[in-house]
């Protein structure tokens, strides 16, 4: 269980969330329309496992890596994938 409290004060070791630069307007789509799966690995190698990305205007924070999405995409019995939700929305998405 995850307590909202913490004696460690995790919050002072928190840091923010790498952004993958990209274009003024159309923000890294035109990256990820030419070779997605480079885009992704360039930024995981270069950003680390958990960034942000813009494309148009809506934002998302991109998990990548076996390890880091593995914590928090799980498996079905029968093919299919459960992703955990926060407030109804997706986790994927911050727009």
């Amino acid at each position: 269980m995850v307590s909202a409290r913490s004696d460690d004060n995790d919050m002072d070791r928190v840091t923010p969330i790498p952004i993958a630069r990209g274009l003024p307007l159309a923000g890294n789509l035109l990256a990820l329309l030419r070779d997605m799966r480079g885009f992704v690995t360039e930024r995981y190698l270069e950003l680390g496992p958990v960034y942000r990305i813009r494309v148009l205007n809506r934002r998302f924070t991109v998990l990548a890596g076996r390890e880091t999405t593995g914590r928090f995409i799980c498996i079905q019995r029968d093919g299919g994938m459960r992703v955990p939700q926060w407030g109804g929305q997706p986790f994927a998405s911050d727009a």
